[in-house]
């Protein structure tokens, strides 16, 4: 149909169809395929409306849906002024007891919130994992629930109503002798748990190391704190913690904390979690946040390794300790000679005591067995 004085040069599409538009391709029409201009014209036409027709349905269409598990993390991300609005509020770290109720509400709303937008994958993403500094707590864990009203909506409603009541005359007392250092919950991987609270005691410095492995609460376990407690824990990111003896570490003495002042399991759901935050909210109501960055990314965070490295010091390395500081104080102060003979008389009757009740205990053991 057509023929070229240039055969190497290879037209394009517009220009097969409109030939006579373009002289530079040098293209020659039959006569008789000139009478066909109006015909090509109106292809051209044709397809230069399809084109943006199409075009315009692909701007104007709406995006598909995807389903919730295959959404993006921005989808379900709640928004950066949130999560910066909630850190100004419990940072530098404080007691709850110490903020305003505005502050307090503030927080529950703003904890809420991004709660109701977190995912579920917390567990299996690696997201969780990594130092953080415990910024803020309801003054009673349980929120001073009453385990013995079944109606859940009220409770929900006034359950942190003495969720942050003052200090007492006691709490202040105790307050005077002992100064806060620092307070983090670390998560490491697999499924572990540290809490490293460092304080000073009359100025001596201080710290108590519980590490823990948590599990995942399956539908039964939730029911059944839904059940006892009134709390509603999000599947699939609610655990329970199972803490090891607690380690008070002061100076080169290590003692290992059992009995009743072991730490109980702890049941928490994470809620929320980002590059900045994590939240937490505890089976009897009790909601958590914690914080990267700042202290926890100080050196001095990462200490409870060397402190569960060493032995615990033993009983009687302290007695021999206590007993060579009585000998010391009883030379330098002659009046204090009898004060601190019967401190010694008392402890050694108190030690002869338990070490009376161990052997009982281990004979009764024996014959159960």
């Amino acid at each position: 149909m057509f023929c070229y004085h240039r055969t190497s040069e290879c037209p394009s599409f517009f220009q097969l169809l409109l030939p006579e538009y373009h002289p530079s391709t040098r293209v020659l029409l039959a006569p008789r395929l000139r009478n066909r201009g109006k015909m090509q014209r109106a292809l051209v036409l044709f397809v230069a409306m399809l084109f943006i027709e199409q075009a315009s349905a692909a701007f104007t269409a709406r995006p598909a849906l995807l389903p919730s598990s295959l959404q993006p993390r921005s989808a379900v991300r709640a928004s950066l002024a949130d999560v910066e609005q909630l850190r100004s509020l419990v940072l530098p770290r404080s007691s709850a007891a110490s903020k305003t109720q505005d502050q307090l509400e503030q927080i529950s709303t703003l904890h809420e919130q991004l709660s109701a937008s977190g995912g579920d994958r917390y567990l299996t993403d690696g997201s969780l994992y990594g130092n953080y500094e415990v910024a803020f707590f309801d003054r009673s864990v349980d929120g001073n629930r009453s385990n013995q009203a079944r109606d859940y909506a009220a409770r929900q409603s006034s359950g942190y109503a003495n969720a942050t009541r003052p200090f007492g005359l006691k709490s202040k007392f105790l307050g005077s002798l002992f100064g806060l250092r620092h307070s983090f919950q670390h998560i490491v991987e697999p499924n572990t748990v540290v809490n490293f609270v460092g304080f000073r005691f009359l100025c001596f410095p201080a710290s108590v190391t519980a590490r823990g492995s948590f599990t995942p609460l399956n539908d039964t376990a939730l029911a059944a704190i839904k059940e006892e407690h009134g709390t509603t824990l999000r599947p699939r990111t609610s655990v329970r913690i199972d803490f090891e003896p607690p380690r008070l570490s002061a100076g080169p003495l290590q003692f290992d904390l059992k009995g009743s002042a072991a730490q109980p399991p702890v049941d928490i759901c994470f809620t929320y979690v980002d590059s900045s935050i994590r939240l937490g909210l505890a089976a009897r109501g009790g909601k958590f946040v914690f914080t990267r960055g700042g202290l926890a990314d100080e050196p001095f965070a990462d200490d409870w390794k060397a402190l569960l490295a060493r032995p615990p010091t033993s009983g009687r390395a302290v007695a021999t300790a206590a007993a060579a500081l009585g000998a010391l104080l009883a030379a330098a102060l002659p009046a204090a000679r009898r004060p601190l003979t019967y401190a010694a008389l008392a402890t050694g009757a108190l030690a002869a005591v338990r070490a009376a009740d161990r052997k009982r205990r281990g004979r009764d053991a024996g014959r159960k067995a």
